[in-house]
């Protein structure tokens, strides 16, 4: 069900309103947040989706689902994976699959389990709507955190907007990871969104996030990637977060 105009106001008032960033960039607001260092300290390696509303831990879109090369670039990398009630990419799977089900979900949590099962680590069930950081539904995340050090959670800085979360980090494959860009962008603006409230003065925010650690994938490289996806579409913004790591 698409959120009413009034409720969805409401929503955008509460996830920053037009001055979403009150003058400042994504930076600034990092520097400025009191537990900054905890937002590149992941307290999991649990794989989520990349939904706004499954915090903490690694992110592919659904768990993984679309992305043909998850067993091998995720190998030694996660401890365990998550599924999601509701999951957009889950829904694209069975669509491309042309799998007849009324409840995508199924397919999404068993698709899951298959690939804890190949990397021999445990699927930890499906998140549903209640235990998630947004309103059923509706995603109101207002950025996609383009993360190339694989342990950036933006939920545990605060100050800093809601959003997606890809793991760069983990994806091997660029053109991959760029069409999970482009899939976040889709769903942010689109009729499940905020939709048309992102515009020239009040755009969707694509961040690079990147740390000092020599395996991190520089900043340059993760802002020339998002350049590429970010011209084919309206109203967006592309910033940048440079954390310090603390080993």
């Amino acid at each position: 069900m698409n959120p009413k105009a009034n409720d969805l106001q409401n929503l955008w008032q509460q996830t920053g309103g037009d001055d979403l960033l009150q003058g400042k960039n994504f930076q600034q607001l990092f520097n400025e947040s009191p537990n900054k260092h905890e937002a590149f300290i992941l307290q999991d390696y649990d794989l989520r989706c990349i939904d706004e509303g499954t915090v903490g831990g690694v992110h592919l879109a659904g768990s993984g689902i679309l992305y043909p090369q998850a067993e091998l670039d995720l190998k030694g990398k996660i401890s365990g994976i998550y599924s999601h009630t509701g999951c957009g990419a889950a829904k694209l799977y069975v669509e491309g699959q042309k799998i007849s089900t009324e409840n995508p979900d199924l397919i999404g949590d068993n698709k899951a389990k298959e690939l804890a099962d190949k990397l021999n680590i445990s699927y930890l069930g499906r998140i549903e709507a209640s235990d998630m950081r947004r309103p059923t539904g509706v995603h109101i995340a207002r950025a996609i955190y383009y993360d190339g050090t694989g342990h950036f959670n933006p939920s545990q800085a605060k100050g800093l907007p809601l959003g997606f979360v890809i793991s760069r980090k983990y994806i091997s494959d660029v053109n991959y990871s760029k069409q999970e860009v482009a899939m976040a962008i889709k769903i942010a603006q689109g009729k499940n969104g905020f939709g048309d409230k992102f515009k020239e003065g009040t755009p969707l925010y694509l961040v690079a996030t990147g740390d000092d650690k020599p395996d991190s994938l520089s900043i340059h490289k993760l802002v020339e990637e998002l350049k590429e996806v970010a011209v084919k579409f309206p109203s967006i913004k592309i910033d940048s977060i440079v954390g310090v790591s603390n080993a």
